[in-house]
């Protein structure tokens, strides 16, 4: 079981490095948002939510990133209370 953890830890190193870059091509659709002038985008997918983040902390992009699920959920929260008033 010792070799199979070495094996993936070796594996592991490549297979992040590749997904960087792939990472970074993700955030470049940010153009695709600043055309539209908006000051927020909301991302459905939580992994491309982080790719945004990861890449608004680098270069500083000021467009608020929100979650859809969260969003939902807030909002359902939100109607819940109102229901029981």
């Amino acid at each position: 079981m010792e070799k199979l953890t070495d094996l993936l830890a070796l594996a592991r190193g490549p297979l992040l490095n590749r997904a960087a870059d792939l990472r970074q091509k993700s955030f470049e659709l940010k153009q695709q948002v600043e055309a539209t002038g908006a000051d927020a985008v909301v991302m459905a997918c939580g992994s491309c939510r982080l790719n945004f983040m990861n890449g608004q902390a680098k270069t500083g992009w000021p467009v608020k990133i929100e979650s859809l699920v969260e969003l939902v959920g807030d909002n359902l929260a939100d109607r819940g209370k109102a229901a029981n008033r």
